[in-house]
């Protein structure tokens, strides 16, 4: 298993790629958006409608759409053009997060939570996220439970 080092990231006016909007695409779209970074989703089709202030770009995925990047996030639904964003990432020396694949990831994204001030993230290293959301939602009920 890989260690990976927690960091938090201003993403602010930071240009991000998601590639793919299907549910998990949608999701990180409204995370990075809510953290202020300057998202654009690549795909010909979403689950749901764009959050606000997301750019969309409503076709598949073309080589030259990471240029400029500081992240990129694939998560498409076809493995191919997650092993070509990640590609084309690695060549542009832009980290890549793959939602298909965490043994392929530059860097993981932890399960989240924002409670007024404090924003706790929890994390397996990518291996098991649903154990992480778990622990996530036992923190908020444990916040909640206490008023704090």
């Amino acid at each position: 298993m890989k260690v990976y080092y927690p960091i938090f990231v201003d993403l602010t006016s930071k240009p991000v790629i998601v590639v793919g909007a299907g549910k998990v695409g949608m999701r990180k779209s409204r995370g990075l958006a809510e953290a202020g970074a300057s998202v654009t989703v690549v795909s010909p089709d979403a689950a749901e409608p764009m959050p606000e202030g997301v750019r969309w770009l409503r076709r598949g995925f073309q080589p030259g759409d990471l240029k400029g990047a500081f992240l990129v996030f694939t998560a498409a639904n076809e493995k191919a053009v997650n092993d070509q964003v990640r590609d084309e990432a690695a060549a542009l020396g832009i980290p890549c997060n793959s939602a298909d694949d965490a043994d392929l990831c530059d860097f993981i994204v932890p399960a989240r939570l924002r409670h007024d001030d404090l924003q706790i993230a929890v994390s397996t290293g990518g291996q098991n996220p649903g154990r992480a959301a778990a622990v996530r939602d036992r923190i908020r009920e444990f916040l909640s439970k206490q008023g704090i």
